[in-house]
């Protein structure tokens, strides 16, 4: 489906919890409100510019009747979704330019905003005043806020920063400190996410591995990686299913490619859309040209579309549901293939044994006229072809495990 062109650099973008309809923030401040339909196809409802200054994040209550933005100048405009119309501005409410904003799941009323220096807020979102007021004030970070996920069941906001360090903070705690925080991966964390049933954490950095973290063995680091990314890992979204039994993940990367990627098992399953990565047709060999970084991916409500956005200054939609469906059949491709090629060989093998047994036995007939000095040839017999075809179909079958079993990921990843 064609692009959105949106005229300026989107830097965010939500998507409403119970209607068809998608928000975008942009560099020039306007705010841009979209329906789209189930083919995708998107028209635009209204648009709001309250600053000059670049609009940075975006975050919509549960009930999905106000939508949260942060400016570069520090201020939270909040405006309704319905029509664009201004309800509240907390003027200054950071310091400095604000980087990521969330809503604290569905029933405390609270949304977090963060900043450039690493300053997280903690806000009231019945209490629309004009002046700003936060409930919590966090400030153990030293660098940008690159991402937030709310874990509902432990009533945890975790936070992941420009200075390599996840934290983990208990709202309904008075305590201005997090619960925990994690050793300096020594690397900047771009994007965060939670995967099986939210018992882990996947994080994606500037080099490329996405980190794992295991709630139950704490966050002081880590417990494996998942190696081979090109290039950093700017945006993530998990794209699970409830008939799936991994977590399946897509990936945005600052080579314009969305990846999806299965975690643990872990291996790569391929790429579903890019933002400015055009195959050159004319070329000789067609190589992808440098693409735009993925800014920024959302899934909507039922799972169905994926929107990201990028410096290409569009809006895509990717239908994501439709991938799903092709890796499941595609895994009973490969059993059904497997069980085939299973069937062929042992097919195969039986014949070659009977037609070398009628070779042997009519040899064996043959050979009482033939000469000592002939029977005493180098040439290989019958049954070494047959030792050396079943060598070569082992070696071959060893191959093509190796390569399902996820062993050529790297490879592929290489080759993008």
């Amino acid at each position: 489906m064609p692009d959105t062109k949106l005229g300026s650099q989107p830097l965010d973008l939500t998507f409403h919890p119970h209607e068809d309809v998608v928000f975008t923030a942009l560099l020039n401040g306007e705010i841009r409100c979209y329906s789209y339909d189930e083919e995708g196809k998107i028209s635009i409802k209204w648009k709001l510019r309250p600053s000059k200054k670049s609009c940075r994040a975006l975050a919509i209550t549960p009930d999905g009747e106000k939508l949260w933005c942060g400016y570069k100048s520090g201020t939270i405009v909040i405006v309704n979704t319905s029509d664009g119309e201004l309800v509240s501005e907390l003027q200054k409410a950071h310091s400095a330019p604000l980087s990521r904003m969330t809503m604290l799941g569905d029933s405390l009323n609270m949304a977090a905003s963060s900043d450039d220096d690493g300053v997280i807020k903690v806000w009231d979102t019945r209490s629309l005043l004009n002046v700003a007021s936060p409930i919590r004030t966090y400030t153990h970070h030293s660098d940008y806020i690159s991402g937030f996920v709310w874990l509902n069941d432990k009533k945890h906001l975790v936070a992941t920063s420009g200075d390599g360090t996840l934290s983990v903070m208990d709202v309904r705690s008075s305590k201005s400190q997090p619960l925990a925080q994690s050793e300096d991966q020594e690397d900047e964390i771009l994007s965060v996410i939670a995967i099986k049933g939210e018992k882990k954490l996947a994080i994606g950095t500037q080099l490329g591995p996405i980190a794992i973290f295991d709630r139950s063995k704490g966050y002081a680091d880590c417990v494996d990686r998942f190696i081979g990314h090109p290039q950093s890992v700017d945006a993530m979204v998990a794209l699970s299913s409830s008939r799936l039994t991994f977590d399946i993940v897509a990936t945005g990367s600052s080579d314009g490619l969305i990846r999806v990627v299965q975690i643990h098992p872990s291996k790569f399953l391929g790429v579903i859309a890019s933002h400015g990565t055009v195959e050159e047709s004319d070329a000789e060999e067609s190589k992808p040209s440098e693409g735009f970084p993925v800014e920024r991916m959302q899934l909507n409500r039922n799972g169905k579309w994926l929107a990201s956005i990028s410096h290409d200054e569009v809006l895509k939609l990717t239908n994501v549901e439709d991938v799903l469906e092709d890796d499941g059949d595609g895994q009973d491709t490969e059993e059904d293939s497997e069980e085939d090629e299973s069937g062929v060989q042992q097919t195969a093998t039986s014949n070659e044994e009977e037609e070398n047994a009628n070779e042997t036995g009519s040899q064996g007939v043959s050979n009482q006229d033939i000469p000592d000095s002939d029977k005493d040839s180098d040439a290989p017999t019958p049954t070494d072809k047959k030792r050396r075809k079943k060598q070569r179909k082992r070696e071959e079958a060893k191959r093509r495990k190796i390569a399902r079993d996820g062993g050529a990921s790297n490879t592929f990843f290489n080759e993008l």
